[in-house]
């Protein structure tokens, strides 16, 4: 006898709770719903928008969710062998019947989060890496992780990811400014003008973070700042990018927010990699070995290598 038969009502809650909402359902039934892959990619979807927003109030709880099921499913349906059976039905009369909107699991607007704003990767020598957000405030890969390969570590722009990305260069400015003592902090009211201006304005991709915001606070100011008026010890970690490095097969061998720390730790395995480097055929003719002299004009400006499975 199967629970379903016991009762009814309460084998029908856990149907709609445990397995439309939480996802605990069999496989081979997740692998024909599509209702069912579309709206759990539109919650994961919603849920790194939070991620990259760094707020928790965008997806809407599960009792909302279990209310839509709950409104679409008649009460005679009270396990996947007869959800599956009136499905066939439903949505032969309304194929999406099913389906969740991204208005109806967003409780708030989460305007602005594009991709230029919050990319995906970042181009380094024409290679994309990618970019990974995450929102819990503690851990070790919480904010906005960089993966890159240990053989293309020291080609990083580390000052390019100290702006982050540009969806968060505003809320970086804010907590930088907020390290300042008062006597200077209020001459920068209104603080939120202060930050959105500089954040709009254009910035030399190779100038430092700090360097550009405290020459647009002295401007705004009129006045010189000490060295240390901005405290970045007492800065949230987040604010600052972490660098994931991998090896040739995608496997993490380390990370952290100190790029520095990060190469100095992997330099013999930097170094062993390209020693094994493939040099690109196109510049090959420029390899010379056994040099007592300089005795071949000029050095080409780029050369190109085949090293851990890339171009760089």
């Amino acid at each position: 006898m199967t629970y379903a038969r016991i009762d009814p009502k309460l084998a029908r809650e856990l149907l709609i709770r445990e397995g439309l909402v939480q996802g605990e359902l069999p496989e081979e039934f997740v692998r024909h719903a599509r209702f069912f892959q579309h709206n759990r990619k539109l919650v994961r979807d919603i849920e790194q928008l939070e991620h990259k927003t760094r707020r928790q109030d965008v997806l809407v709880d599960e009792d909302l969710i279990f209310a839509f099921y709950d409104a679409q499913i008649p009460a005679e349906v009270v396990d996947v062998a007869s959800f599956e059976r009136w499905r066939k039905d439903a949505e032969k009369a309304e194929p999406k019947r099913l389906f969740l909107t991204r208005e109806q699991l967003m409780r708030h607007d989460a305007a602005g989060v594009t991709s230029e704003r919050f990319p995906p990767q970042m181009e380094i020598h024409g290679q994309r890496y990618p970019l990974a957000y995450h929102f819990e405030p503690g851990t070790e890969d919480d904010g906005v992780t960089l993966t890159v390969p240990v053989a293309a570590l020291n080609q990083v722009p580390a000052v390019r990811c100290e702006w982050l990305v540009p969806g968060l260069l505003e809320q970086k400015a804010t907590q930088f400014v907020k390290t300042l003592p008062q006597k200077y902090r209020h001459r920068l009211q209104p603080v939120d003008e202060f930050v959105a201006d500089f954040a709009e304005a254009p910035h030399e991709a190779d100038e430092p973070f700090l360097r550009a915001l405290t020459r647009a606070a002295e401007e705004k100011m009129q006045l010189k700042l000490p060295l240390d008026a901005f405290r970045a010890e007492m800065v949230p970690p987040h604010f600052f990018m972490n660098f994931r490095t991998v090896d040739e097969h995608g496997r993490m061998l380390g990370q952290s927010r100190n790029l520095q720390e990060l190469r100095s730790r992997f330099a013999q395995k930097i170094e062993q990699t390209f020693a094994r480097a493939e040099v690109k055929e196109e510049a090959s003719d420029g390899v010379l070995q056994g040099l007592t002299s300089w005795s071949f004009g000029e050095l080409p400006e780029i050369m190109e290598v085949q090293a851990g499975g890339r171009h760089l």
